[in-house]
C-alpha cells in the first residue's frame, strides 16, 4: 500500500508466480491464494498481465510499453506467471562477484547502526541478528525482529499456555525416554551419532559408510535414497541444514511409538552389518 500513487507513488513492476492457479494442482494452503490473486491485484489498482506457455514475446514487449506509461505516473503493474510459462534449457549457475557473506553483511550493519533501529523482516536473518547480539553481550533494544509463525502454530501456542506444568514435565519425560531408547539402540549397533538436546531428532555420521567402495563419491542425498530403498528407514540429508559443504551427516527422528523405534533399529542393523563385512 505504501507504493500506491495515493500514498508515496513509488512505481514498481511485480513479477508474480501464480501459486494455486485455478485448475493446476498445488498445495492446499495455496488454493485460495491462487483463486484471489488477480482480484487482489485489481483491488489494489495494480494492472496485471498473465503470461502463459503460449504468450508471445511480442505480446509481453507491447504490454511492457503500456506498463511504462503507468510507472511514469507513479503506479504499479504486475506480470503474473502461469506454471510452466518460463523455460530455460541450460543448467542454472548461481554465483556473483561479491565476496561478503550474508552473515558478514549483517555483522557490519549491526556495527555501524549504533542506536539506529535495525529492522529484520525474515526469520533467518532475525535469528542471526539475535545470535550476534547475544554473542557480543549486547541488548536488543533497537532491533525489530520478525520470525514467521503460521496461524496453526499461533493457535497451538495460545492453547499451550493453558496447560498445567505437569503437561510439560510429562512431555519432557516422554521424549527423554524415546531419545534414550533410540540412542542406546544406535550405540549397540555402533552407529555414531550426536546427543541431541531439546529436540526430537538425531544426526548420524555416515563417514564410515561413504568410505566403502559401493558408496564412493556419493552425496548424503544419494545415501538417504539408498537407505529408504534397501534398509527401509527414511532419513533427511544433513546438507539441507548447513551452509557449509557438509556431506557426512543424515538426520533421523525419534518422535515415534516405541514399537516403531525398535523396528527401525532392527532394520538399521543391516546398515551396521555392512561395516562388519569390511
Amino acid at each position: 500500500s505504501l507504493l500506491s500513487d495515493k500514498v508515496y507513488g513509488i512505481p514498481c513492476l511485480f513479477i508474480v508466480g501464480w501459486r494455486g492457479e485455478p485448475g493446476i494442482h498445488d498445495e492446499p494452503q495455496h488454493v485460495y491464494q491462487g483463486k484471489v490473486t488477480l482480484k487482489l491485484l485489481e483491488d489494489m489498482d495494480i494492472q496485471a498481465f498473465v503470461i502463459g506457455k503460449d504468450t508471445a514475446e511480442d505480446a509481453v514487449s507491447r504490454k511492457m510499453e503500456d506498463f511504462k506509461k503507468l510507472l511514469e505516473r507513479g503506479k504499479c503493474a504486475a506480470f503474473v506467471i502461469r506454471k510452466g510459462a518460463l523455460q530455460y534449457d541450460k543448467k542454472a549457475v548461481y554465483k556473483n562477484a561479491y565476496r561478503m557473506t550474508r552473515e558478514e553483511i549483517i555483522r557490519r550493519v549491526a556495527e555501524v547502526s549504533g542506536k539506529d533501529p535495525v529492522v529484520s523482516t525474515t526469520g533467518k536473518a532475525s535469528r542471526e541478528v539475535f545470535e550476534l547480539r547475544e554473542g557480543r553481550g549486547e541488548g536488543h533494544d533497537h532491533d525489530f525482529l520478525t520470525v514467521g509463525a503460521p496461524s496453526p502454530l499461533q493457535e497451538a501456542a495460545v492453547t499451550a499456555l493453558h496447560f498445567p506444568p505437569s503437561y510439560y514435565t510429562d512431555l519432557q519425560r516422554l521424549y527423554t525416554h524415546k531419545r534414550s531408547l533410540f540412542l542406546n539402540g544406535l550405540d549397540q549397533l555402533h552407529i555414531p551419532h550426536n546427543t541431541p538436546e531439546a529436540t526430537y531428532y538425531v544426526l548420524i555420521d555416515i563417514s564410515a559408510w561413504l568410505n566403502l567402495p559401493q558408496f564412493s563419491h556419493w552425496s548424503d542425498l544419494e545415501f538417504c535414497e539408498w537407505m529408504t530403498e534397501h534398509i527401509g528407514v527414511a532419513a533427511v540429508p544433513g546438507s539441507s541444514f548447513f551452509r557449509e559443504p557438509v556431506n557426512h551427516l543424515i538426520r533421523l527422528h525419534f518422535a515415534r511409538a516405541d514399537a516403531t523405534l525398535e523396528e527401525a533399529l532392527r532394520r538399521l542393523a543391516k546398515l551396521s552389518a555392512l561395516l562388519e563385512k569390511e
